[in-house]
């Protein structure tokens, strides 16, 4: 049976090939990304496996709308993959202050909207039990011949 996957920042890097592989393995994927129309030739491959939407994981409210539209229109998610965002590299004394709030705001330290959103339509009985993978390192166990 496939798995119907969540994934943020799907325009490129590791998102983006996420996005390319899952369909191809006849998986569902709910794409988000600030520029859906990047994933307009994916679509046309895809067809309904590919659900793309509109996306900055810095809003909460449209990141669980989006959440509660990927629900409606798949009636599941099976696995989030918090990819959007971007890293922090600096020492901790490096670090001024308003640095760390983009990054926090950015979704680059604990759940972001879309996680959140995602887990609490599980705890309301409306999706399976969603693990959440935060890149590349958790994936690979759903995905063993990528490793």
């Amino acid at each position: 049976m496939p798995t119907t996957w969540f994934i943020t920042g799907t325009s490129s890097g590791f998102g983006r090939l996420l996005t390319e592989r899952l369909p191809a393995r006849g998986d569902r994927v709910a794409a988000t990304a600030r520029r859906p129309e990047v994933l307009d030739d994916l679509r046309a491959q895809y067809g309904e496996r590919l659900w793309p939407a509109r996306l900055d994981v810095t809003h909460t409210e449209q990141a669980h709308q989006v959440v509660a539209d990927a629900f409606k229109a798949l009636g599941t998610i099976d696995a989030v993959v918090n990819n959007a965002g971007h890293g922090l590299f600096a020492s901790g004394a490096g670090l001024g202050e308003c640095r760390v709030q983009q990054f926090v705001a950015g979704g680059g330290a604990g759940l972001t909207g879309a996680e959140k959103g995602a887990c609490r339509r599980v705890r309301s009985g409306l999706g399976a039990r969603p693990t959440v993978h935060r890149r590349w390192a958790a994936v690979s166990r759903w995905c063993p011949e990528w490793s």
